[in-house]
């Protein structure tokens, strides 16, 4: 009895110490930006189309990046157990203040096993102000080659081609300053 508590302790650990690797190779994608280094965006005629991805929101709707043509979206797969992506709400949240929802969509893809009875309590809690998807089983990170680690984020241009990538918990400002510049693409 005493060892599968001990167990059951370790595989949360094992989970969280994964969760902050990194490094990531995915197949579909290219590689993402080390944490710490920011982001590079990746030059318009080396973008590989992102993946048509259809995810149940925290509402129950079905959002499509599809429907997202016309607008750089910011995609982050991230848990409500991750330390890192904690951190980085806030600057997510800032985003969204600055930033309309006309120009730029960013949805957050939480994969937390425990779906909505855990994340939605979490959202509120936090004062998250953009589109929170459910994807417990991480179909949606297999769709991008894999996530290795959480946080990890993708941009994704006006015309639904991955601009850029990076895992961790970055400078708030290297995503902003991607975000920008590709608001600024024509």
């Amino acid at each position: 009895m005493r060892s599968s508590r001990r167990f059951g302790y370790f595989v949360p650990l094992l989970l969280l110490l994964a969760s902050c690797a990194e490094k990531q190779e995915a197949a579909q994608v290219p590689p993402p930006g080390r944490p710490g280094r920011g982001i590079s965006i990746i030059e318009a005629k080396d973008r590989m189309r992102a993946p048509d991805l259809a995810i149940p929101s925290l509402g129950g709707s079905t959002w499509r990046l599809a429907d997202q043509k016309g607008k750089v979206v910011l995609v982050d797969f991230w848990a409500t157990w991750c330390g890192p992506c904690r951190m980085t709400i806030p600057h997510m949240i800032e985003l969204r203040q600055t930033i309309g929802e006309e120009r730029l969509a960013i949805v957050g893809i939480s994969l937390d096993q425990g779906g909505a009875p855990i994340v939605e309590p979490f959202v509120r809690q936090m004062g998250i102000n953009y589109t929170i998807l459910l994807d417990p089983q991480g179909r949606s990170a297999e769709q991008f080659g894999g996530v290795q680690g959480i946080p990890t984020f993708f941009l994704i241009d006006r015309s639904g081609r991955i601009a850029a990538s990076m895992v961790g918990a970055g400078p708030k400002e290297s995503i902003a300053q991607a975000v920008d510049a590709l608001l600024r693409e024509t």
